[in-house]
């Protein structure tokens, strides 16, 4: 790599994760919190998902995507919830024919896992945060920076970061750094 070259450059591919396939991908998590089937929703592989998001040009994808998850966390709680209090119906079958079927209830295991999910580690980084509360605004850059608009990641979470403070914005600062380095910067 010569000193001219730059360290990233963006994929031109149509067949890859577009910018288009990365927000439709992080809105469709948001809302089912499933990676494998937010994956095959935009034509994907989850492996394909997990191995972008590992890519130097996936990283404001990856904090996307943790942002996401944070926002479908809320309905996995729900849903725990609800299915402590009514059960799952087990069926009781006899030679291949069901003859009755029971409530079947397991609230301890549930409740832990809420219990696991309210846990300050479970809410996620400073950094997610604050794109899971800008989640539209964040999947607009991300789509600009893949469609190179270099550095548009970067320059929401420096924003933030600055809204924030010296103190609250440390963390902010450091993420906008990675995405900086990720991204080719005039």
């Amino acid at each position: 790599m010569t000193a001219s070259t730059p360290a990233f450059a963006p994929s031109q591919r149509h067949d890859g994760w577009t910018a288009s396939r990365q927000r439709n991908f992080c809105l469709i998590l948001s809302e089912c919190g499933q990676v494998g089937a937010a994956a095959i929703s935009v034509g994907m592989t989850r492996q394909g998902a997990y191995y972008f998001r590992r890519t130097r040009a996936g990283q404001g994808f990856g904090l996307a995507w943790d942002a996401a998850l944070l926002l479908a966390r809320q309905k996995m709680i729900d849903e725990a919830y609800e299915l402590a209090m009514t059960g799952s119906i087990e069926q009781i079958l006899r030679d291949g024919v069901v003859i009755a079927e029971k409530r079947k209830r397991d609230p301890q295991s549930l409740i832990a896992a809420v219990e696991r999910l309210g846990k300050s580690e479970a809410l996620g980084r400073d950094a997610v945060i604050a794109v899971a509360d800008e989640f539209e605004s964040f999947l607009e850059c991300l789509e600009a920076e893949a469609n190179g608009h270099q550095g548009a990641t970067a320059d929401f979470l420096e924003r933030r970061a600055d809204e924030a403070g010296p103190y609250d914005g440390g963390h902010l600062r450091h993420a906008q750094q990675l995405l900086e380095r990720a991204a080719i910067r005039p």
